[in-house]
């Protein structure tokens, strides 16, 4: 759990339906969430508020996760990111670890996502959720 309450939460995600889901289970928790459609729009989002967490698809047209994920680090240093992927290769995977990165593999089921939310802050050190 966060020292400081709950995280501020961005969820990018380019699937509408999965958008959906994912909304649906940020707001049956209780988080302080925005949404964004595709990499940029949630990268200009960004910019403008201070995420706690980030939340984004690996495979997203013009902008993939892991350029989301290097883009909101430098934006706001030692933001949180979990990848949610239902594709990812090993070695995707193990680009995604080797960036502190936290990851989850689609289908994913609420008790998995919930633990990835509220695992403790790592300062972007280090992955705390493999599935896959």
């Amino acid at each position: 759990m966060w020292d400081a309450g709950p995280p501020k939460v961005l969820l990018i995600e380019d699937t509408k339906e999965v958008r959906e889901v994912f909304s649906d289970f940020l707001d049956t928790l209780g988080y302080d969430f925005s949404v964004a459609s595709d990499g940029p729009q949630g990268l200009a989002m960004l910019e403008r508020t201070p995420y706690d967490l980030v939340i984004t698809d690996f495979k997203m047209p013009g902008l993939i996760g892991l350029d989301v994920a290097r883009a909101a680090r430098q934006k706001r240093p030692g933001v949180e990111v979990i990848i949610l992927s239902g594709s990812a290769l090993p070695e995707d995977r193990e680009q995604i670890e080797r960036l502190g990165l936290r990851y989850l593999r689609k289908p994913i089921m609420l008790d998995d996502f919930i633990a990835a939310v509220e695992a403790p802050p790592t300062g972007g050190d280090v992955p705390l959720a493999r599935r896959g």
